[in-house]
């Protein structure tokens, strides 16, 4: 015999369950964060001393675009945002590929 679950005694029947329909509006900040960073990515790579380009987060915990750059040097020729999404650098030094 099975026995269907209802929630804790005195619960009551449970809920509808199913899919719930998501139609966001925009993108999610970070989706959009991503989306700004791959439109910029090959003009921010070439910014000399330019190391790496992702999205992560900014100081207050809002996405962000963070460039990794090899000194302090470069940091006055980097934009303070882009599109409005702020962009966090991030001193890494020099970054070299492994031999395989």
């Amino acid at each position: 015999m099975t026995q269907q679950f209802d929630g804790p005694p005195g619960s009551g029947p449970a809920p509808d369950t199913g899919p719930i329909p998501y139609h966001p509006a925009e993108p999610a900040p970070a989706g959009r964060a991503e989306a700004v960073r791959q439109r910029h990515e090959a003009a921010l790579m070439a910014i000399p001393g330019v190391t790496m380009v992702s999205v992560g987060q900014g100081p207050a915990g809002e996405p962000a675009i963070r460039l990794g750059v090899r000194d302090a040097s470069v940091l006055p020729h980097l934009p303070a945002a882009i599109e409005g999404v702020p962009v966090v650098p991030v001193v890494t030094g020099p970054i070299d590929a492994q031999p395989r």
